[in-house]
């Protein structure tokens, strides 16, 4: 049953760049996993400030070349920047709001100041914030991944039903949840029975032949892709300078903890896929990298940036987990940033496509916290509790979104997130829990 499991105990881990037979289908595989969530924080944002479509498409074109070269300074390192890890970089949701709140209440330059602010921050507190480590009880490395995996539930289940962007009088079209569906059986077909070599590209694979399946059904059209530009140049500060106010750079910097607790839980994820050994330095990197990335993207208009969690879950599924396939993926984005033409192909994928192939994926991300949870002895009362608690935590959000709503914005930050709540928990639990008894249950 090994070959068919979901996670390659046998991987290759080696750090040295894969052939490029491998790489460049990967690269692009992982391009398109995270390609959806990049493009929507730029679109929820331009909207909701009001912007001009053409702003909105250049705040688009904007995000995936900063996410490309964030990612690339995260997976190849920069000095002491950067984790070395296979790890997607880009806009997060996290930030949307809170940068919202700040441009209506002040103005638009005061928002990328807040921004900037805030990725400066991050890159001055990251030893600080790299010690975090130290706080988390040992089980919670698989609590965390599973974590991971029930937050993306919602996301995979809003591209199934065609994009949270829908009214309730188009989402979940059955035509839509067909695609998805078939999206999902194929790539499961494509992952379990093929050889290893293919396998690895099941998702781009599955997405393509949905992508097929969708244009004969009519759900992708592809007629005006010609019309955007083939080559295009962002320009250096296109809302003007930056400014600066104290109280906009602190509830970013608020915002910003947040976001730097995802990039731990993913790096959590990733080194132990990787079995590679996850130190404070590490983590120190992988921040300086979070707030590097976020000061130099908002020099043309892009926002803070985290690592991915879909990305994780792909590193999980595939049989050839190497950091230079990430960054190939940076460098498949920044010439999506580039050329709006090929972004603007991309851009017609259906959501649902996307969605049947991030059910296959996040399921795997949560077999994966499950396998490393089953590491632990689990008849210890401590580790059972803390397990518990940690999952309980991780699902609250996902389950009951409207639980926490009474409380003050800043508070719900933390709780609506179901990786930073378990976290919280467990670091909590871990600090006051008494040791099992001697008797060890």
């Amino acid at each position: 049953m090994a070959s068919a499991s979901l996670i390659a105990d046998t991987a290759p881990r080696t750090d040295v760049p894969p052939r490029a037979a491998i790489l460049i289908p990967q690269a692009i595989q992982h391009a398109l996993v995270m390609y959806a969530g990049v493009v929507t924080v730029p679109l929820l944002i331009g909207r909701g400030l009001g912007l001009t479509p053409e702003q909105i498409v250049q705040l688009v074109d904007v995000s995936l070349l900063t996410s490309g070269i964030a990612t690339l300074i995260q997976s190849l390192g920069l000095g002491n920047v950067g984790a070395r890890l296979p790890l997607v970089q880009g806009t997060s949701f996290g930030c949307a709001m809170p940068l919202l709140q700040i441009a209506k209440v002040t103005d638009i330059p005061t928002m990328f100041g807040a921004a900037l602010g805030a990725g400066l921050v991050a890159w001055l507190l990251a030893p600080l914030l790299g010690r975090m480590m130290r706080l988390l009880p040992e089980v919670a490395n698989g609590c965390v991944i599973v974590a991971i995996g029930l937050m993306l539930v919602p996301i995979a289940g809003n591209w199934l039903g065609g994009g949270a962007q829908l009214d309730a009088a188009h989402f979940a079209a059955p035509g839509a949840i067909a695609l998805g569906l078939a999206t999902a059986v194929i790539t499961m077909l494509l992952y379990v029975g093929a050889r290893r070599s293919f396998a690895s590209v099941a998702i781009l694979a599955g997405m393509i032949i949905g992508c097929v399946l969708a244009i004969l059904t009519g759900q992708q059209d592809i007629r005006h892709v010609v019309q955007a530009p083939l080559f295009d140049l962002p320009p250096l500060l296109p809302f003007g300078r930056p400014q600066f106010h104290l109280v906009p750079i602190l509830i970013m910097s608020f915002a910003m903890s947040v976001l730097l607790s995802e990039t731990m839980g993913n790096c959590v994820a990733v080194a132990r896929l990787m079995d590679v050994p996850l130190t404070e330095t590490l983590l120190a990197r992988a921040f300086r990298a979070d707030g590097l990335a976020t000061a130099l993207g908002v020099m043309f208009g892009g926002f803070p940036y985290n690592a991915f969690t879909q990305n994780t879950a792909l590193v999980a599924m595939s049989s050839v987990r190497s950091r230079f396939i990430v960054a190939g993926a940076g460098a498949v984005l920044v010439v999506l940033g580039f050329c709006p033409r090929l972004g603007a192909w991309v851009a017609t994928i259906p959501a649902c496509v996307l969605g049947g192939a991030a059910l296959v994926m996040f399921g795997t991300i949560m077999v994966a916290g499950l396998r490393e949870i089953a590491h632990h002895d689990l008849s210890s009362r401590r580790n059972a509790t803390l397990t518990a608690a940690g999952l309980i935590a991780a699902a609250l959000p996902t389950a009951c979104p409207r639980l926490f709503a009474n409380l003050a914005p800043q508070a719900r930050i933390f709780l609506d997130n179901g990786l930073v709540l378990c976290a919280l928990v467990l670091i909590t639990l871990h600090l006051i829990l008494p040791r099992d008894a001697a008797r060890g249950d």
